[in-house]
């Protein structure tokens, strides 16, 4: 089974600096969701015709309000709308996945909260945890069990790393 992520811009996706794709810089708030809702469709078409499983798919990386650009938490939620809807329209039994990066910050219960304001129709509500940035893996499950118990989604550890001596030798600098 394919499990795809989505991620919509240039360069590699760093939660503060994810900028719109170049094609899409003049773009209006609307048609950038035509373009997302296009570009989805077609990433799962072209996965699917060659023969991919697909039983997840991912719409953006670490998204930390930002997202194609965007800044404000409810304008990305309906920037995803467009991209999850792409996704139902494809295929209702494809789960959606929602990704944003560190636990530790307190963000996440708001980040839920906004999404369920929106009506945002997702399934799976995905964190990294990098140990060395992100507090204690305690911390790490209360945090989703919370938003899991709130909302009714599934709750994953998308990304993570192990530490070693560079990361101590980062945090001396």
């Amino acid at each position: 089974t394919t499990r795809d992520t989505l991620s919509l811009h240039d360069a590699l996706p760093i939660s503060e600096k994810q900028t719109r794709p170049k094609y899409w810089i003049q773009h209006d708030h609307e048609t950038l969701k035509g373009e997302i809702y296009k570009y989805t469709a077609w990433v799962l078409e072209t996965i699917s015709e060659a023969g991919g499983n697909i039983g997840m798919v991912q719409v953006g990386n670490e998204t930390n309000c930002f997202f194609c650009g965007e800044t404000d938490m409810y304008k990305i939620c309906d920037l995803f709308a467009s991209g999850d809807q792409a996704i139902r329209d494809f295929d209702r039994s494809v789960l959606i996945a929602h990704h944003f990066a560190n636990p530790s910050t307190g963000s996440y219960a708001w980040y839920a909260q906004v999404m369920d304001e929106c009506n945002l129709d997702y399934d799976v509500f995905a964190t990294s945890y990098y140990p060395y940035w992100h507090g204690t893996t305690e911390n790490l499950t209360a945090v989703l069990k919370e938003i899991a118990d709130t909302y009714n989604k599934y709750v994953i550890y998308r990304k993570s790393t192990r530490l070693n001596s560079s990361h101590l030798e980062q945090s001396r600098m």
